[in-house]
This record gives C-alpha cells, structure tokens and sequence, in this order.
C-alpha cells in the first residue's frame, strides 16, 4: 500500500497509534505528514535491521536520535548497527523468527545469543495459512491440519524464547502490505495513551496484550509472558 493510504487510515482510526518500519531506513518518517505527527509526539518510531543476511530486527524507538549512526550518510557499519540495538531508548524485536526450517537449539548461530532481544514477535501474514506460513508450509501443515500447526508453532517459538532470549517478551506484528490487513492485529494497552514516549514504556513495563486475528483460524490473545494463550470467542 502506498504512504498516503496508511497515513489516511491512521488519520480515520484515532484509536490507533502509529508504529511503521520501513527497512534498513526512515525514509517514511521524513515525510510532512510524518513529521508533523511525531512533533506531536503520537508516534513511535522504527527501523528493521537485517542482520546475517537473514535475520530481522525491528527497533523502536521514542527519539529519532537514537537512530542517528544509521543514516545512510553515516556509512553505518555492523557495529553502529549494534550500537543501535543497544541504546537504552531502544526496544528490539526479534522479528517473524524463521522456525519455519527447525533452526532453533544447537543449530541456531551463537552470535545470536549476544544480541539483545526485548520481543519475539507472532507475525499474522506468516501464521496464515499461505506460502509465507510457519506452520502451513510442506507437509507439516497438510498433514496435521492448521489447529495443531498452529498450536506446534506456538511451542517453536516458546521454545525459542527459553534457548536464546530468555528474558524477552511476546509482541504481535502483522506485516500488512493490504490495507484490509490493517487493524486485523495489534498490541492493546489496558488505558489510552498519551504520547510515542509513553506507549514506548508501557512496552518496556510489559502493560499490555496482543490481539492476533488469523483468517480461517480463529481470534487469538497474546500474553507478553506466555504467548498464544487464549483463543476469543
């Protein structure tokens, strides 16, 4: 979808706070529409960094500062990249962890085990059933069906957690590149919040849940300690 209708659907749905990353830059929040949101302090900032070739990161952030070594007039190198993860305003999520080849255990790089990790995400265009499905993909999911795929994917990434990131958090993203997609899953605060700063620390504390709709396979609660806990009716 283009920034114009992401910006014209947040603008119609108040109820939700904008947090959109683009890939290896911010090109998005340079925009005059963008900027005069983030003067207003309702937005959330991100970037998603791949690291290894493979592996992607999401960083968010309150303060666009904190992204400042990432320019691409910084020529950035691997260890601004790390700088970044490790800045004290920066949370960083462990984004659609590829369980989809068993990489997990003994067999997952040691590296990884040094990058500091606050969420692993549960990523709705990846849970559906589709080629870009965790659970579905080859003949695990034709053989099983898309209940207990489902429920096997969600022990891959408690699995996950406990190996690598024992101390991260559970968080939803939904990869929506149809506008259709759009509020279909999201991270919901217990009370409104006031500011990108504030919803940034509510992520931090853990204060909140996700809600994780998957097409065909039912409505789903996240819990940031637990995972995919509860099926809603």
């Amino acid at each position: 979808m283009s920034d114009e209708e992401l910006c014209d659907w947040f603008d119609a749905h108040p109820e939700f706070m904008p947090c959109v990353s683009d890939h290896m830059t911010w090109e998005f929040y340079e925009t005059h529409w963008a900027l005069a949101r983030s003067q207003a302090a309702d937005m959330l900032f991100a970037t998603e960094i791949t690291l290894g070739g493979v592996y992607d990161f999401v960083l968010m952030t309150y303060d666009l500062g904190a992204f400042a070594a990432l320019r691409p007039s910084s020529s950035p190198t691997a260890g601004r990249h790390l700088d970044a993860f490790g800045d004290s305003r920066v949370l960083v999520t462990f984004a659609h962890p590829p369980l989809w080849d068993g990489r997990h255990g003994e067999s997952w790089r040691d590296w990884l085990r040094q990058v500091p990790v606050d969420f692993l995400e549960y990523n709705a265009i990846r849970l559906l059933p589709s080629p870009y499905s965790l659970g579905r993909a080859g003949t695990r999911g034709a053989a099983s069906g898309p209940g207990s795929a489902l429920a096997e994917d969600n022990s891959r990434l408690l699995e996950l957690r406990d190996d690598l990131f024992p101390h991260a958090r559970f968080v939803v993203g939904s990869d929506s590149h149809q506008p259709d997609r759009l509020g279909t899953t999201y991270l919901e605060f217990a009370a409104p919040v006031a500011s990108g700063r504030e919803a940034w620390e509510r992520l931090r504390e853990g204060t909140f849940s996700g809600r994780l709709s998957l097409n065909g396979l039912g409505d789903f609660k996240v819990d940031p300690e637990t995972g995919l806990t509860v099926e809603l009716a």
